[in-house]
Formats: C-alpha cells, sequence, structure tokens
C-alpha cells in the first residue's frame, strides 16, 4: 500500500481507480488539534478508515500517528488537503497543512 506522509508535502501520487492509500502523519489529541481531510473534487476520495495509533511506548494522553486509508473513486487529478485543526476554532488558521497532487488512472 503507498502511503504519504509529513515528509511527503506538495508531492504527487499516482494510483488506479479502486486503489488504497494511506495518509500517516503525527498527532497530539489531547492539544485539540486534529487532522482533517478535504479533497478536490469531493467524489475523488473516500475515506474508509481514520484510526489513531499511540506511539510506542507513549501512555494515553501521549502523542501518536493519525492513519487515514482513502480509496480512489474517479479518473483524473486531484488535490488532497490535510490541516491540523481545532474543529471549534472555525476562524483560526491551521497549526499545520499538507497538500498532495493525486493521478488517479
Amino acid at each position: 500500500m503507498k502511503t504519504l506522509g509529513q515528509s511527503h508535502d506538495c508531492n504527487s501520487l499516482a494510483v488506479e481507480v479502486g486503489e488504497i492509500f494511506s495518509v500517516c502523519l503525527p498527532e497530539i489529541p489531547v492539544t485539540g488539534y486534529r487532522w482533517v481531510v478535504n479533497a478536490s473534487p469531493e467524489t475523488a476520495f473516500e475515506i474508509i478508515s481514520d484510526n489513531f495509533e499511540l506511539a510506542g511506548e507513549a501512555s494515553t494522553g501521549g502523542g501518536g500517528n493519525r492513519l487515514f486509508r482513502l480509496v480512489a473513486r474517479t479518473k483524473g487529478r486531484a488535490s488532497l488537503e490535510l490541516r491540523l485543526i481545532r474543529e471549534w476554532e472555525a476562524n483560526a488558521a491551521s497549526a499545520r497543512e499538507l497538500h498532495y497532487d493525486i493521478s488517479v488512472e
């Protein structure tokens, strides 16, 4: 399975329709910040899972990784944007933003 991460910001990826790929990003949920996914066009991908995994020996409240698994649904070029935000702060700037260009064949 192809996996994108923080070091792949602004990179491109090629997948086929129906192919599953993942995005794995560091996150510390107790800070209130969570990664949210936006795709353009919206129908390009479907999130099939969204999980948080504690890092190695981290205890409750510790940091870990947010793992999104997505499946490509429509052919063409699409963009995937991930923003690290506090969802209740509607007008606040993102703590971090990542952008991926995806080619679905």
